[in-house]
Formats: C-alpha cells, sequence, structure tokens
C-alpha cells in the first residue's frame, strides 16, 4: 500500500498535467507529495520512509522545473526520479536496509522475517530496481516524442509497469504458498 501511495503524486501529475498544463500538475503533486506524508504520520503517529524519500524527491524535482520553467526539464524530471529511486533502493538493498524488509517488520511487528524471506525481498526490490531503470530508459526515449507519447510512457505506463510488477510478486507469492487446512 505504501508503494502505491508513493506513486500517488505521479498519478496526479498525470491526470492533471494534459488538461491544465505542467505548472499546476507539478504545483499538485507537490502538494500531494506533501499531504501523504502529513497523512502518514497522523494516521500511523510516524515518520514513515518511503513517503519521506517520496515527498523529498517530488519536492525537489518539482521546485526545480517550477524555477526552471523549462519544457526539457520537465521532460527529464522521470528519468532523474527513476534513476534516483532505483539508485537509492539499490543502495538500500547492498547495505542491508531494504525498505520493503523495513515495511513487512513495521506491518507485522511481532512476526520474524526469516532468511528465505528475506532473500525473496531482497530479489522484489532488484526486480524493483530494473522496473525503475527500464522506465527511466522509456521515458528518455519518449522526451523526444510527442506531448501524448511522453505522457503516457511518464505517468500511466509507470503506474501500469509497477503495478503489473505488484501483481505478478503477489501471483508468485500465492503460487508459492500451500493452502492451509
Amino acid at each position: 500500500m505504501q508503494l502505491v501511495l508513493a506513486l500517488l503524486p505521479v498519478l496526479v501529475f498525470w491526470l492533471l498535467e494534459t488538461e491544465y498544463g505542467t505548472r499546476i500538475a507539478t504545483e499538485a503533486a507537490v502538494i500531494t507529495a506533501i499531504a501523504d506524508v502529513a497523512w502518514t504520520r497522523w494516521r500511523d503517529g510516524r515518520w514513515a520512509r518511503l513517503p519521506m524519500i517520496t515527498a523529498g524527491l517530488v519536492v525537489v524535482m518539482g521546485a526545480m522545473s517550477l524555477a526552471s520553467d523549462d519544457p526539457r526539464f520537465v521532460r527529464a524530471t522521470p528519468v532523474i526520479g527513476d534513476l534516483v529511486m532505483g539508485a537509492l533502493l539499490a543502495v538500500a538493498v547492498l547495505r542491508d536496509a531494504n525498505p520493503l524488509i523495513a515495511a513487512v517488520a513495521e506491518a507485522e511487528p511481532d512476526v520474524a522475517i526469516t532468511d528465505e524471506e528475506r532473500g525473496w525481498l531482497n530479489r522484489v526490490a532488484w526486480r524493483v530496481v530494473a522496473n525503475f531503470g527500464v522506465h527511466a530508459a522509456l521515458c528518455a526515449w519518449a522526451a523526444g516524442q510527442s506531448t501524448s507519447v511522453w505522457a503516457f510512457v511518464s505517468g500511466p505506463l509507470q503506474l501500469g509497469m509497477l503495478g503489473a510488477q505488484v501483481a505478478g510478486e503477489a501471483l508468485a507469492v500465492r503460487l508459492r504458498t500451500p493452502p492451509t487446512a
């Protein structure tokens, strides 16, 4: 669920950009990211790592986009964002600080994570890193295409790619887990 909320600013940007323009969509995405942090803090009573990272990235990239007012920078934003998110996740996994493991531990504090589950969550994280890399490459290509192609690749395609990955991971877990009697 945290990953879905982390992508909410992207969805807001995509929904508003075509109708209202880049400036309003960027402002709304920044507000959405900040609201997600505030909501998570209020709901959970703590500062959650993933919303903070996402909001930080969205606020910094959004501020740079608004300050530069350069459409080329706006089109480069998803590429930079994907590369930064992928690099942060890769470094976290390499440092044995996988945020997926931390999220599971936070959600189920009374349940110990087995080595097998830890290994699986690390492999999932590496697949997410690859997903970010593929999407960054697609966004770099789409930056030179029409606005509608770029808008699709930078927004709904990213949500679809991550959604398909989440669905695939959930299906894989379901297929691996024997039914309980």
